[in-house]
């Protein structure tokens, strides 16, 4: 009786294990492919100097579900002028897409943290995921095909009679 108890609890423990570590390997794999877009994300935009659109597209041609839909979902929808914000774009499509990912909240907000990277010039202002940004693609005189991107958060004003303006 004792036996089979110990090998019941055995047995138990060795399937929490595995199970635990199956889920710990799909979490690093998950973390690996943020890296992996990252990385791909910044050779579209600095070497390649493409619109923002066009690099979120182009790395999502490189990435297998469900980050493949994400990026292209971003790309097409900031081609839309509907007037979405890109943090509510991004906001939008995580929850769509990367919702049976394990990566964690803060994970996801390391993106944001990335942007901040590739950027040449910055006003030492942060951005969060619930800013509201305008992003503004331009053509750069320095280099064939060249681009700038300037990405900028839209705060709120007081006016004189004292109504918000943006």
């Amino acid at each position: 009786m004792r036996l089979a108890v110990l090998l019941a609890a055995s047995l138990a423990c060795v399937g929490i294990g595995f199970a635990k570590s199956a889920a710990l390997s799909a979490h690093v794999k998950d973390l690996e492919t943020l890296q992996k877009i990252i990385q791909y994300l910044r050779g579209e935009i600095v070497t390649a100097a493409s619109p923002l659109p066009d690099a979120f597209w182009e790395t999502g041609r490189r990435m297998r579900d469900p980050y493949r839909d994400f990026l292209q979902d971003i790309s097409e929808d900031m081609r839309r002028p509907d007037g979405k914000t890109l943090p509510a774009i991004l906001e939008e499509n995580t929850a769509v897409h990367l919702a049976d990912t394990r990566l964690t909240k803060e994970e996801k907000e390391e993106l944001i943290r990335h942007i901040y990277e590739l950027a040449v010039h910055t006003r030492g202002q942060r951005l969060t995921v619930e800013d509201q940004m305008i992003a503004l693609s331009t053509c750069s005189s320095g280099n064939t095909n060249g681009r700038h991107l300037l990405i900028c958060k839209v705060i709120k004003e007081n006016t004189v009679e004292g109504s918000e303006t943006e």
